[in-house]
C-alpha cells in the first residue's frame, strides 16, 4: 500500500514495522489520526491523477488486524479501516462533474467499515456518510454531511470480544440495480454484525442534485480507494487485507494483499 497523501497530509511510514510473524505493524502518528496507508495515491507528478488500486461496482472487503484496546484514547485517533473516492480526493476539492452544478461541487460517500471510536468498549463504529455541496460555502465549515443514525453504526460483536485478538472485520458492497436496492452489511469473522445500510437505485445521467444528496446512491458510480490508519501511540498489527469481486466472466475473483519491505504490496 501506499502511504497516505490527501487533505494536504502525508503519513511518514518509517516507523512502521514487520513483527516476528511476519505482520505489519503500524504506528501511526500525531497528524491526522486514522489516515496512514492506502490502496491508492496521487500521482506525484499530475495531481489530478492517481496510482494504485481503487474499486469500483461492488465488492468483499475484509482486512484481519489486532491492536490493544486500552491504548486507544480517541483525542489522539482510533484503529480504523475505511474508503472513500478517489475521485474527489485526487485534487483538492475536485469533485466530481455534475452538470448544472456549481464550481467544485463534490457528492461522495465515505465508507467507515471499522472505528474504535465507541463510548462502550465492548462496541466499535461502522457506517456511512454523503459529503456533498461546494467547500465551506453550502455548509460551514466543510462540506454538508449525511449519515446514518449514531444507533445504527454500532456495531456489537460479543460481550467476550476481544479486539487484541486477531478478527476479521468486513463489509459487502451490492450495487443497486433498476429492480433492486444497493446494500452493504458489516461482518465479524464471517458473521454479520448490527444494522446494514441500503441506498436507490439512480440512473447516472440523471443529474438532479437533490436526488443523489442526502443519501448514499453515489457509492454505485464512484471508484474507491481502501485505507487503514490508527491513532497515536495505538499500534495496529495487520494480518492481511483481501478484497473479493467478480471479474467480466462473472466468476469471483480474489486479490491479496501481501506484506513485504515494511509495505503492503498492492495486489
Amino acid at each position: 500500500m501506499f502511504e497516505f497523501r490527501f487533505f494536504g497530509w502525508k503519513y511518514n511510514k518509517d516507523n512502521d514495522y514487520l513483527d516476528e510473524n511476519g505482520n505489519l505493524v503500524v504506528s501511526g502518528s500525531k497528524k491526522f489520526a486514522n489516515g496512514h496507508l492506502a490502496t491508492a495515491t496521487l500521482d506525484q507528478n499530475d495531481h489530478d491523477s492517481y496510482v494504485g488500486t481503487v474499486f469500483k461496482g461492488g465488492a468483499y472487503f475484509e482486512i484481519e488486524f489486532k491492536f490493544d484496546p486500552s491504548t486507544v484514547n480517541t483525542k489522539n485517533g482510533w484503529p480504523s479501516f475505511w474508503a472513500i473516492p478517489i475521485v474527489n480526493n485526487g485534487k483538492k476539492f475536485a469533485g466530481l462533474t455534475w452538470p448544472g452544478a456549481a464550481d467544485k461541487y463534490a457528492n461522495t460517500v465515505e465508507i467507515d467499515i471499522f472505528e474504535y471510536n465507541q463510548s462502550n468498549k465492548f462496541y466499535y463504529g461502522g457506517g456511512f456518510h454523503n459529503w456533498y455541496g461546494v467547500y465551506n460555502e453550502t455548509c460551514v465549515p466543510n462540506f454538508c454531511r449525511y449519515s446514518i443514525p449514531t444507533r445504527d453504526s454500532k456495531r456489537f460483536p460479543g460481550l467476550f470480544f476481544d479486539f487484541s485478538k486477531f478478527h476479521r472485520y468486513g463489509l459487502l458492497w451490492v450495487p443497486a440495480t433498476s429492480s433492486r436496492q444497493g446494500s452493504a452489511t458489516f461482518f465479524v469473522d464471517s458473521h454479520k454484525v448490527g444494522m446494514g445500510v441500503t441506498w436507490d437505485y439512480r440512473v447516472d445521467d440523471d443529474f438532479d442534485l437533490k436526488k443523489w444528496e442526502k443519501g448514499f446512491s453515489s457509492i454505485d458510480r464512484e471508484k474507491y480507494m481502501l485505507i487503514v490508519g490508527t491513532g497515536y501511540e495505538q499500534p495496529l498489527t495487520i494480518r492481511s487485507l483481501k478484497v473479493w469481486q467478480k471479474n467480466m466472466d462473472g466468476k469471483e475473483q480474489i486479490k491479496s494483499d501481501l506484506i513485504e519491505n515494511k509495505n503492503l504490496v498492492c495486489f
